[in-house]
């Protein structure tokens, strides 16, 4: 992390923060939500491991979705008091506190169980807007048959480290071979997600990282990314010491993962 970022960190980036949530919760107080009306039919699913006063901020976004039924928050690190980072009150917010610390695979154990067949995945570490949310909640409901996102990995063919490339602010919709940041996807697409793990020979509590990669070859095709605006980030998306893709040995198992899934693909 550079001298910069650091500071921006450090200074900028917790009173952004602070006013962003109080603003979000004025709003909600004063009753300025979204799709008010529409029939809540969504469950989210956020997940809490080395950034827990992060969580507040998303949920402050996540509370003015009236089309937004259910908000599920892992707490992956029981070594943490999730609760007192959390000040956002709903009653569609639950926390669920795992006994051991957790990779973020659960998220798809949570997803089996979750109230609404459409489900929505948000990391940690990235702030999307209420009508980002929306966006992709659309773009789900318009195409069930393919996960969604806002950002996404291209590998090449064959796949290799040196055909690895970012896809994100795309100025319409775009295919990727796997998402990353946050994920629209429905309970079939869960069903598909375990099938693909037991002919991988993986167990979901086995999958440390890049269980995203699985997800995204869940669908009937291709996954999808789209143009949604300025994406908002923690400033510790990228620090050595909490970034997950940051570890080693993280791009070539995703890699493999890549491989892997697509050779199941193209398998008769």
């Amino acid at each position: 992390m550079t001298i910069g970022k650091r500071l921006w960190r450090w200074t900028v980036w917790p009173i952004r923060n602070r006013a962003l949530h109080r603003a979000r919760r004025i709003r909600h107080a004063l009753g300025g939500r979204l799709g008010a009306g529409m029939r809540r039919s969504l469950s989210v699913i956020v997940l809490s491991y080395a950034r827990p006063a992060n969580i507040d901020k998303i949920l402050s976004t996540l509370v003015l979705c009236e089309f937004v039924g259910e908000i599920i928050v892992s707490n992956n690190n029981p070594a943490v008091s999730l609760e007192r980072y959390v000040s956002v009150t709903d009653p569609r917010i639950r926390i669920v506190h795992q006994p051991v610390p957790t990779p973020a695979s659960v998220r798809f154990d949570l997803s089996r169980h979750a109230q609404h067949d459409d489900i929505i995945a948000i990391d940690d570490d990235i702030f999307p807007s209420p009508r980002q949310v929306r966006i992709i909640y659309e773009r789900l409901l318009a195409n069930p048959a393919v996960p969604h996102g806002f950002g996404g990995e291209t590998w090449g063919r064959p796949p290799s480290l040196a055909t690895r490339r970012l896809v994100s602010r795309v100025p319409g919709s775009a295919p990727v071979d796997a998402l990353v940041w946050i994920f629209a996807y429905t309970k079939a697409h869960v069903r598909r997600y375990f099938e693909l793990l037991r002919a991988l020979n993986i167990e979901n509590g086995d999958l440390r990282s890049s269980e995203d990669v699985v997800l995204s070859f869940s669908g009937e095709g291709d996954a999808l990314v789209h143009g949604a605006g300025r994406l908002h980030f923690c400033p510790s998306d990228d620090d050595d010491a909490i970034a997950t893709f940051k570890r080693p040995g993280f791009v070539e198992h995703r890699l493999d993962l890549v491989e892997r899934c697509l050779r199941l693909r193209a398998a008769p």
